[in-house]
């Protein structure tokens, strides 16, 4: 899930809404943990999820319009599954 705020993906709140990227603007957001419902039945308490998040769009171009492009930033998540609530 995505948040605009930095204390969204504790309190819950704030959810990121979508928007229109500017060239050259920055644009933050957060991400927050998975919903449990969302995780894989079979993974224990210490396991680690991993994968990344990637940004932009992959274009091909020749070397005249390589100024004018760039790739895709990719960034390396990871989620320790917690252990499940005692009561």
């Amino acid at each position: 899930m995505f948040y605009s705020q930095p204390d969204g993906p504790i309190v819950g709140s704030g959810t990121f809404k979508s928007t229109v990227l500017v060239p050259g603007e920055p644009e933050a957001f957060y991400v927050g943990p998975p919903s449990s419902e969302k995780l894989p039945k079979n993974a224990p308490p210490g396991a680690v999820l991993v994968g990344s998040i990637t940004y932009g769009t992959v274009s091909t171009f020749n070397k005249k319009d390589e100024q004018n492009h760039r790739a895709p930033v990719s960034y390396s998540i990871s989620y320790t599954i917690l252990p499940s609530k005692v009561s």
